[in-house]
């Protein structure tokens, strides 16, 4: 328990009214988590606004609101309102003061950019395990604590779900913690008061402008875990023009990693093979061959990343080395399907336009026959980049699928006029385009359509297991469904 008044003092709340402060037994934002003596932070969601559900929050128990504004209903004598300027700020304020500040006993390691932060987290856990010290991970696919492995909802969680989390850490006695941080979350305060030990640029390209409105919010959005959460390390891609943006405004050491000159992490006599990348690393501690179980020119970005970390920790060359070694592959992140058919088929995330380039030029690496890729694009998010995947994917593609990804409130026909656009005034296409609306008969296509030596990519899902159609969520998952219809085509073979 902590005391009301020195919780409440920690706020700067803009007003405090009806009972004296109490001690807290525990705090929520969704109000069926409510407990006596409890309190409830009213923030407001896409959805859903927090503000609507305070008096079924009080009745389950609670004796502290902090909102935005008063309810309309009148609330008990019992009960301490606490009124602030952004609740979402006040949450990540109480939570961090509630947990006792945990992030002072842990180093985490914040990785950030459009693409590349899921995969860098894995390398970062593989990396450091190799040195001796465990690693948490928490993001897009799962937040793994260890002792327990929870189902990702989002790939920051909130405030007050992050620091209780690093409360489990530090009381298992974990050093380390590699953190997806997107810009959703630098902007909602979900990170504040966490004391960054390192914090990892990958990359910037076109995504969530439904949310940022153009880019350079959204790269400010970026800035903030750089300049607002001052890590003591900041570790760039030099090769990405924002990279170099963010260079000159940070402060405190930076540590540069690229393929181009003037860095302190590179590779040299790369090889991009089918099944792995072949490389040898170079940093400030020396170099060391590399052998990585990663495919496609993309993900040398993400090695050096998390070479970078490690360089960052004080490790040596030939520990990176064998960490980078040790992973296997990541969930839904070029992924391999096989059950022994003649051609190659690959599950990747590649939701946004550049990843998408990414991914099907990897594919192009891998194989001298076509390239078969299928995407679609999420409903209620960035419409702007929906012409440019479909451009991307008819330029580069030799077959194009087009079909839902996860249209949520918005028609999935519609979506798919918004690809095509991209594709009809596409004067590089060549490609032959099928439309299938339904995501499970799309791969049982893009499956018939593959010859012998062909790569079958399905984009856009990766880990998820799930489809969001309406306010629905069903079960989907393109590995099973991949899996089946090679099956259904070639039998168990």
């Amino acid at each position: 328990m902590k005391h009301g008044e020195e919780l409440l003092k920690k706020m700067n709340a803009l007003s405090i009214s009806g009972a004296k402060p109490g001690k807290i037994a525990d705090i929520c934002y969704n109000s069926r988590n409510a407990v006596r003596k409890g309190a409830f932070v009213a923030i407001t969601g896409n959805a859903m606004d927090g503000h609507d559900y305070i008096m079924d929050a009080v009745k389950r128990g609670a004796t502290t609101i902090i909102a935005e504004r008063k309810p309309e209903k009148k609330l008990p004598r019992r009960v301490t309102l606490a009124l602030v300027k952004n609740s979402r700020e006040a949450l990540a304020t109480m939570a961090n003061y509630f947990y006792d500040s945990p992030t002072d006993y842990l180093k985490v390691i914040g990785i950030t950019g459009t693409n590349g932060k899921t995969t860098v987290t894995y390398l970062v856990e593989s990396i450091l395990g190799a040195g001796g010290s465990p690693c948490a991970r928490i993001g897009t696919v799962e937040y793994k604590l260890l002792a327990e492995t929870i189902p990702a909802v989002t790939t920051t969680p909130e405030s007050l779900d992050l620091q209780k989390m690093f409360q489990t850490l530090k009381e298992s006695e974990t050093r380390y913690c590699a953190l997806e941080v997107s810009s959703h979350a630098l902007v909602q305060h979900r990170v504040d008061h966490i004391k960054f030990r390192s914090a990892v640029f990958t990359n910037l390209t076109q995504d969530h402008l439904d949310y940022h409105h153009d880019m350079e919010e959204y790269f400010a959005s970026k800035v903030k875990l750089f300049k607002e959460r001052s890590p003591e390390i900041s570790i760039l891609n030099s090769d990405d023009p924002y990279g170099l943006r963010l260079l000159d405004i940070v402060e405190g050491q930076a540590l540069l990693y690229g393929l181009k000159k003037n860095v302190d992490v590179t590779v040299e006599n790369l090889y991009l093979n089918a099944d792995s990348i072949v490389m040898t690393l170079k940093t400030p501690s020396g170099s060391s061959p590399v052998r990585s179980n990663l495919t496609g020119r993309h993900n040398v970005y993400n090695i050096m990343a998390a070479a970078s970390v490690g360089i960052a920790e004080g490790m040596g060359v030939d520990e990176i080395a064998e960490g980078i070694g040790n992973l296997e592959g990541v969930p839904g992140r070029m992924e391999r399907i096989d059950e022994g058919q003649p051609f190659t088929a690959i599950v990747d995330y590649a939701h946004t336009p550049d990843a998408l380039a990414h991914v099907i030029r990897a594919a192009r690496e891998l194989t001298g026959h076509k390239v078969i890729t299928l995407f679609g694009c999420g409903g209620d998010r960035d419409k702007t980049k929906r012409p440019l995947m479909g451009k991307t994917a008819s330029t580069l593609s030799d077959t194009v699928i087009v079909t839902s990804d996860n249209p949520r409130g918005e028609h999935p026909e519609k979506i798919i006029e918004d690809i095509l656009d991209g594709i009809e005034n596409n004067v590089k296409s060549k490609s032959p385009v099928h439309v299938e609306v339904d995501r499970k008969r799309a791969i049982k296509t893009a499956v018939k359509l593959a010859g012998k030596g062909d790569i079958v990519l399905i984009a856009g899902k990766g880990h998820e297991d799930y489809q969001i159609i309406g306010k629905q969520k069903v079960h989907f998952d393109d590995r099973e469904e991949l899996r089946n219809a090679i099956k259904e085509r070639y039998g168990e073979v």
